[in-house]
């Protein structure tokens, strides 16, 4: 009887430990497995370039939302959290950015934290927010490819892409994700806009076309 009752109580402690990390390993097991559906997410591994004189305006807002020099990476970092990321190619000197957005305008940037060539790990400050790609340094003249693996403590934010992501993933995706992050990115032929999250779930019944239209057509600014 006395075994027993240290064998329960030894389950009883595994269990609980394994729901308290549940929570912040989750966001990961769903890139793994995510049920009969996959979600509606970027890839882990980017490419980001940087700018020449030669980049239209076009492809500036459709990676940058209007901000010249921010990349969006389609993640979201906690305040406080550990990220690990793994700069594999490139010579740039590059960094991320961390930032709150709205529409197709991104606000002040909170945090920048320096990166160097390899894997490493780095700290989110108090602030939340997504997060985004920039370069140390300008170079007008040419363009050059920077490949990034984004591991843990970067969190996927549902992803649209207007033409390719279809209803029933996109509705997964939110429902998957809604109590994780608090954004959602909408991307068309023009542009990438931020959205809430609460929001998008009030409108979800809607064509998400339209919403990308409205947000497009009337820049908000963001409240920090």
């Amino acid at each position: 009887m006395r075994r027993f009752v240290l064998f329960l109580l030894m389950f009883l402690f595994v269990t609980s430990c394994i729901s308290c990390s549940r929570k912040s390993a989750w966001a990961y097991i769903l890139l793994e497995d995510s049920g009969a559906e996959p979600l509606a997410i970027v890839d882990s591994v980017q490419i980001f370039s940087t700018y020449s004189a030669k980049t239209t305006r076009t492809e500036a807002m459709q990676s940058a939302s209007y901000q010249r020099d921010l990349q969006m990476t389609g993640f979201y970092v906690a305040a406080g959290s550990t990220l690990h990321i793994d700069v594999k190619t490139g010579k740039a000197l590059a960094r991320l950015a961390i930032a709150n957005a709205l529409g197709n305008t991104i606000g002040p940037v909170k945090q920048y934290i320096d990166l160097k060539r390899g894997k490493q790990s780095v700290s989110v400050g108090p602030n939340e927010g997504l997060v985004y790609f920039s370069f140390r340094e300008s170079n007008d003249n040419s363009t050059e490819n920077v490949e990034v693996k984004f591991g843990k403590g970067f969190i996927p934010v549902p992803y649209y892409r207007e033409g390719i992501t279809g209803r029933s993933q996109w509705m997964f995706t939110l429902d998957a994700l809604r109590k994780i992050v608090p954004y959602v990115i909408l991307r068309s032929d023009q542009t990438n806009l931020v959205a809430r999250m609460d929001e998008m779930l009030l409108y979800k019944q809607g064509k998400t076309g339209d919403i990308i239209e409205k947000l497009g057509s009337s820049p908000q600014s963001v409240g920090l």
